[in-house]
């Protein structure tokens, strides 16, 4: 719930100083789906507060009227003041999510591994293309901080919401023996649409308030032209053959 918590003041905090004032606790807990979000989800939200300001993520300023001013900080937890390195100014080396995250609820659908493990793989397959999945070692695995149970019951998540394809391939770092190994793929544009069957773009906006409509389309475009931005300046990694090797 924590990191939940934070992906939605990041949604918010978008100009400098990045802070947002004037939410209540009981607000978020009603928008991440808390239950009994008046005692139980506002205490929740509180002592999700009160962590990523230990962690030196925010700074918390609480208020008489209960609805404090949170300030985003680094977000290598050092303190340090945030800055926007989006961009590929900055060499694009941030995970992004689309709005349809927050606009089609993903964010309540999925568990707080889910989406750990969502933004792990997005991250992953920085540079890969569909048609040649990134796969992970167990080293790399580790310095996700990912535990085995926790990536196994995130992975059965994810395909069964039908974000995450596994394939079996054969693959391996160079002068490695090719292994066969899981390899993933996160259809990033499926969260600007909503779980479950595939809708016309009608029938979605049907469902969404005529400005929030409007709002998701213009994200759409802006959300494309970022990842042709993307890929202009990133740097392709070299194909890798069936085999393992690298071409």
């Amino acid at each position: 719930m924590r990191l939940k918590l934070y992906l939605c003041l990041a949604l918010l905090a978008t100009r400098d100083p990045y802070d947002i004032c004037g939410v209540h606790p009981w607000s978020w807990a009603r928008a991440l789906g808390l239950s009994d979000p008046d005692k139980a989800g506002t205490r929740r939200i509180n002592d999700a507060l009160d962590w990523l300001r230990a962690a030196r993520l925010i700074e918390l300023e609480r208020h008489s009227d209960g609805k404090p001013t949170v300030t985003l900080l680094s977000p290598a937890g050092d303190g340090g003041r945030y800055r926007d390195r989006s961009g590929p100014a900055f060499g694009n080396r941030y995970v992004s999510l689309p709005v349809g995250f927050w606009i089609w609820e993903w964010i309540t659908t999925l568990s707080a591994t889910g989406v750990a493990l969502l933004l792990v793989l997005l991250d992953l397959q920085g540079g890969y293309d569909e048609d040649d999945p990134p796969w992970i070692s167990g080293h790399d695995k580790n310095r996700y901080g990912l535990s085995a149970a926790t990536w196994t019951r995130a992975t059965t998540e994810l395909t069964d919401a039908g974000l995450l394809t596994v394939r079996r391939e054969w693959r391996g770092h160079d002068f490695d023996r090719p292994k066969l190994r899981n390899t993933f793929w996160i259809d990033e544009e499926r969260l600007d649409h909503p779980l479950g069957e595939l809708l016309t773009p009608d029938e979605e906006d049907a469902l969404l308030p005529p400005e929030l409509a409007a709002y998701l389309r213009n994200a759409r475009l802006a959300q494309a032209d970022r990842q042709a931005a993307r890929s202009a300046f990133r740097t392709p990694r070299r194909k890798r053959m069936a085999s393992g090797a690298r071409r």
